[in-house]
Formats: C-alpha cells, structure tokens, sequence
C-alpha cells in the first residue's frame, strides 16, 4: 500500500493501477474461489487475508522488471541520482558547520571553481543561520540538496520558523540585516514554503 501511495504521487499511474487491481481484486477473486473449493467455506476468511502474499510478490516482480535502469523498488533514475548531492543535520551551529563541509567535499570533488564553491559555502551558512537564528531553540534540521547540471543548484529547506531569507530589509539585530544584505547579492533565487517547511533555490 505504502509503494501504490508512493508511484500515485510520483505520477507512475499504470503501475498505481495495475498494483491496486492485483491487490484489491484478482488475487483476493482467484484465491477466495480456488482456496473455499478444496477446504470448504470456512476457508474464505483465510484466503482472503493470504491474497495479500501473492498480490506484493507479483507487484514486486512487476516493479523489478521496469528497473534496468533505476534504483528498485523507487524506480528512481540512476542518471539523475548521480547528479545531484543530499545530506541534513540538525539547525545548530555545528550542523550548519557539517553541511558545509560535506557540501565543500562534493563541490571540489565534481570540479567547480573555487569562486562558486565560495558562493555556495557562503549562502548555506547565511540562509541556514538566518534559519537558526529565527526560530529561537527550536529543534529542527536543514537539509542540503546540491544538483549538478549546466548550473549547479542549491536547495536549502529547513523546518524552522517562516523565516524568508530572500527579504532584505531586516527589523531585526544589524547582524540579521547583514545576512540578509549577502543573501539578497546572490541574483539567481527563489523562497517558498513547501510542506510547511522554508525552501530557498539558488542557481549559480
């Protein structure tokens, strides 16, 4: 149930579809006939819950055959996955001090330009501590997704307090106001709310 709510979600319906019917109708159907034939009715309720068993080994088999070249049972593609870095922490500062690092290591590792890894570096820092900073103790992590394409792609989300680093007028202490001041330089981003949670895109 748990895969059929995740392919509906990812938008693969055939698959949601077909591991549904297999589910809820053929093998509860062939089971409930066959099983009651050769032990009696007192059987039904047996098969019924043993449906379950045959429908997620042929659901499995049906996943596996479409992942040549995707990660089972996710389907997610191997190609895309190389490209991109994720890594969170807790919103702390040696947290934010951790996601810099392995997002250092994975910048150089893939061989941008000391300028851009600088720049990266610099808005995970100011947006995460912003983050930190406005939610006053509370617990939460920030996450760090890096993709790697023509440009490389900073995403920043974080389940602090609605803190919109892209504003850059502050009311806050001057120290607020210069983060702000150093994320409003960077031209290519973007804030939204998703889930609940603050996100902020960059593009360098």
């Amino acid at each position: 149930m748990l895969l059929i709510t995740y392919y509906m979600y990812t938008a693969k319906l055939t698959l949601c579809h077909v591991m549904s019917l297999t589910l809820m109708f053929v093998c509860p159907i062939l089971l409930c006939l066959s099983v009651p034939a050769r032990w009696g009715l007192g059987a039904h309720w047996a098969a019924m819950a043993v449906s379950v068993i045959p429908a997620a080994l042929i659901s499995l088999l049906l996943i596996k055959s479409k992942s040549a070249n995707r990660i089972f049972p996710l389907l997610l593609e191997k190609d895309e996955l190389s490209r991109q870095f994720s890594c969170d922490s807790a919103a702390t500062i040696e947290g934010v001090s951790h996601l810099m690092d392995e997002a250092e290591a994975q910048t150089r590792h893939r061989g941008l330009d000391h300028k851009t890894v600088n720049r990266i570096l610099l808005m995970i820092e100011e947006v995460s501590m912003l983050s930190v900073e406005k939610s006053g103790g509370k617990r939460f992590y920030i996450e760090c997704t890096l993709i790697f394409d023509d440009k490389t792609t900073l995403i920043l989300r974080d389940g602090g307090a609605y803190t919109d680093s892209t504003e850059s007028v502050a009311e806050g202490p001057m120290e607020e106001l210069l983060r702000r001041r150093i994320i409003a330089a960077q031209k290519s981003k973007k804030f939204s709310l998703s889930g609940g949670d603050n996100r902020t895109v960059f593009h360098f």
